[in-house]
């Protein structure tokens, strides 16, 4: 079962919201409870209020009643009672005369409506500049006031915009708190192949000092305590050279102007570089890998040139065997040629480093012929009865502007609904991504992740991240068309993979059953 998903919806974006420029946290979240104030549901299908605070700067919450009185949203952050002492404000996409000007922030603990007691309130004062803030760009002139009051619930209202009369829209609301321990560790925390000894990370909000740990050991203590730095440096170079392979565990502990209140850090780690070559790409067990693919990988420590091993025996690439050297090349990048298709092969790539450094066998397995996700398409609306057309298309990647998806299927006023088994190689959090003219939603594992069953101008959403493990998993997605222009995309994404249309090989005619009526778990039938 997948995890850390949630059945919220955010509209896609290439452009991920990046965090305030302030030394703060941002306490909102995609998981939020959200209500649009006046919530009386006058903002179009797909400009909602919980798109105010999903972490994405290329969404909006827009009020149409904005221009002729005070809108905004009510927010009960899932991080419970948090003690606000800041806000930042993103720009929507267009029409900068909807860009609020003037904000209030209250607090309640009493429900999410209310009653409010009055924390702050003043001039967005980017925004209301004489000259037209950038689109989709927070503000930078920080907002930032006293309060010392813990609250469960939030209101942030808009009473002003910049052009009256204009609706009221804006891209990402984040509500600020102060963060007494150091964040944002560099190398990154589980980083791997690292070189550099220099260690770096942002100071809580009250630091002075910093206590430094550092060493092999998980467990930190005295015998890792590296000293007390001030809070200029922010800094630690290791003079020691890294063990190769190994990992190293480290702790900023933050400690204030009186020299003993301290607040203890989050222990991070990472991976020192190897002496063998890592990081193959393909990845050691992929998939469905392109025939015309060329080979890279990272060169392990102190690398001068690479001795390459590939064909199709696994023994023979193992042992150097049976015309599987290709030779040394001082470069970390080699062209196999065309490769057969549905081919498993194997690589081995040995390292000079003044001594020779015997890499692993990593394999992958070429594309293959087969694969694709089930369609079935209905001649009316709400996917009803029997489907009309059934077929296997290879992706979900259609722009069919005002034409029939094919006979006997109408070129409007009709429903799709596409089913397989998608095959998870490599164990990730995985986004995904619809772009959509008119209704659409889509299931992973059975779970909601995708929920915008609405007719509307063709806009992309996103699922949260969801962790799968290897192995595989239903999908099903649906789609209706209204009339005019229909658009149907399915995409996905990780930290490390572009977005891009899944293909057929992860996408597989199902093979089990699925969608039981009554629902697994159904009371009361």
């Amino acid at each position: 079962m997948w995890k850390n998903a949630s059945i919220l919806i955010v509209i896609a974006s290439a452009l991920v919201f990046s965090g305030a420029a302030q030394a703060a946290h941002d306490v909102t979240s995609p998981l939020d409870t959200i209500v649009g104030v006046p919530d009386d549901g006058d903002w179009p299908p797909n400009e909602l209020p919980p798109f105010a605070v999903d972490d994405q700067v290329l969404t909006k919450y827009l009020h149409y009643k904005g221009g002729t009185q005070a809108t905004g949203i009510r927010v009960t952050p899932v991080a419970g009672a948090t003690v606000v002492t800041g806000v930042t404000f993103t720009t929507a996409n267009d029409a900068e005369g909807r860009d609020p000007i003037e904000y209030e922030l209250s607090g309640s603990n009493i429900g999410i409506n209310g009653p409010y007691t009055l924390i702050a309130e003043g001039p967005i004062v980017d925004f209301a500049g004489g000259a037209v803030w950038p689109r989709r760009t927070m503000g930078t002139t920080p907002i930032r006031f006293e309060n010392d009051i813990a609250y469960e619930h939030y209101q942030v209202m808009f009473p002003v915009v910049r052009t009256a009369g204009e609706y009221m829209q804006i891209a990402e609301v984040e509500l600020l708190m102060d963060v007494f321990t150091a964040t944002s560790p560099s190398p990154a925390d589980g980083a791997t192949g690292v070189e550099n000894p220099l260690m770096q990370w942002t100071a809580g909000d009250t630091a002075a000092f910093h206590d430094i740990y550092f060493g092999t050991n998980p467990t930190l203590g005295p015998a890792e305590f590296q000293g007390r730095q001030p809070l200029a440096w922010k800094m630690y170079f290791h003079l020691e050279p890294f063990i190769p392979g190994a990992t190293y565990y480290w702790r900023i502990d933050q400690v204030e102007a009186d020299g003993s209140t301290t607040h203890t850090g989050d222990v991070w780690s990472f991976t020192a570089a190897r002496l063998t070559a890592y990081n193959p790409d393909p990845g050691d067990g992929a998939k469905w890998v392109d025939t015309e693919v060329n080979l890279s990988w990272t060169s392990g420590t102190g690398a001068m040139s690479h001795d390459v091993y590939f064909g199709t025996d696994e023994n023979a690439v193992a042992n150097g065997t049976g015309g599987t050297s290709k030779g040394n090349q001082p470069g970390n990048t080699y062209d196999p040629g065309t490769l057969l298709e549905d081919t498993t092969y194997y690589w081995r790539i040995d390292e000079h480093n003044g001594t020779l450094q015997t890499g692993a066998v990593w394999s992958f397995t070429t594309v293959g012929a087969g694969g694709g996700i089930k369609g079935e398409y209905f001649t009316n609306t709400t996917l009803s009865g029997m489907p009309a057309l059934v077929r296997i298309d290879p992706e979900v990647n259609f722009n069919w502007a005002d034409q029939s998806p094919g006979a006997p299927i109408p070129a409007d006023g009709w429903s799709a609904r596409w089913t397989a088994d998608l095959d998870i190689v490599f164990a990730d959090s995985y986004t995904f991504h619809v772009n959509s003219q008119d209704g659409t939603r889509l299931w992973i594992d059975g779970e909601p992740v995708i929920d915008m069953w609405v007719a509307w101008v063709t806009t992309e959403y996103a699922s949260l991240p969801i962790y799968l493990e290897p192995g595989i998993y239903p999908l099903r997605l649906e789609f209706f068309d209204s009339g005019g222009d229909a658009v149907q995309q399915l995409s996905w994404s990780t930290s490390t993979m572009a977005k891009q249309i899944i293909p057929a090989g992860p996408l597989q005619p199902p093979l089990r059953a699925g969608g039981p009526n009554p629902p697994d778990g159904a009371v009361n039938v």
